[in-house]
């Protein structure tokens, strides 16, 4: 590897020591299908399992093995509305109305991905415990100010700002 990078640096998610991407079989021989969903994330992973729930005959496929794709690289990460429009300004771009319906969207599929994992009893630790966005300066928090304006503007969201003598409490600095 390279000189700079630490002692053990891996380009492998740490969670796949224990639980790594396996080869998946190919296709029935039969290549019958009523349905072919195609990628293995969240949404063709939930999308299949709904479809086969409904007897339908279901083929996932993948570009890679399943597991090895964004859904499972993003550290566990999972936001409805925080994720939507975080570095543009949704608003601006398709309208406050067009936006309002993206964000209830992203907030549903949130929703039911919390009720899949609970219904299926998937043990992965989901907790729904926020998210800290530090910004590195005073102009990137009256930026981050107006985004939150526009995330509780659905009168069910909760996000708030930190100031600067609140920060400590929740990462271990003061920068």
């Amino acid at each position: 590897m390279h000189e700079f990078l630490a002692d053990g640096f891996s380009e492998q998610p740490w969670w796949w020591r224990d639980a790594a991407p396996v080869e998946q079989s190919t296709c029935d021989a039969s290549g019958e299908a009523d349905v072919v969903v195609v990628g293995s994330g969240y949404a063709g992973l939930s999308s299949a399992l709904e479809l086969a729930r409904s007897g339908l005959k279901v083929t996932v496929i993948d570009a890679g093995k399943c597991g090895i794709g964004a859904s499972t690289r993003n550290a566990g990460f999972l936001s409805g509305r925080a994720g939507v429009s975080k570095q543009i300004n949704l608003q601006a771009i398709v309208g406050t109305e067009h936006a309002n319906r993206i964000f209830a969207e992203a907030d549903k599929a949130y929703d039911h991905l919390k009720a899949l994992v609970s219904r299926e009893n998937i043990q992965c630790n989901l907790d729904s415990v926020g998210r800290f966005v530090g910004a590195h300066t005073p102009a990137a928090y009256d930026k981050l100010s107006k985004k939150m304006d526009e995330y509780n503007n659905d009168g069910r969201s909760n996000f708030r700002m930190v100031s600067k003598r609140e920060q400590r409490d929740y990462v271990a600095s003061d920068y």
